[in-house]
């Protein structure tokens, strides 16, 4: 469990990160620092990515997905039958709105 720490100004850590780093060495520990009006929260790369989605994240398997769906977005649709659609209706007069 992250304990809560109060945050650190940012030429503290930078003349003792040393120490600091090491304070981040126990799984779950994390580090607020500030530099002028930006506060930063700093943690172990590894505890970040074992969380979550980030953890079955892989940006290949991703792009293969995208490329696989590019032009199958809508299947079982007339995509021309679709864009005439679209321009009829857009042409019609509404409330408001002229065609």
């Amino acid at each position: 469990m992250a304990q809560e720490t109060k945050p650190l100004p940012y030429k503290e850590f930078a003349e003792h990160i040393d120490e600091h780093l090491d304070a981040l060495d126990e799984p779950g520990s994390e580090l607020t620092m500030y530099r002028g009006k930006r506060a930063y929260r700093v943690v172990r790369k590894d505890d970040e990515l074992s969380r979550g989605a980030a953890s079955r994240y892989d940006a290949e398997r991703l792009r293969r997905t995208i490329e696989s769906h590019r032009y199958d977005g809508l299947p079982g649709v007339d995509i021309q039958d679709l864009k005439r659609y679209l321009k009829s209706t857009r042409s019609q007069d509404s409330e408001g709105r002229p065609g």
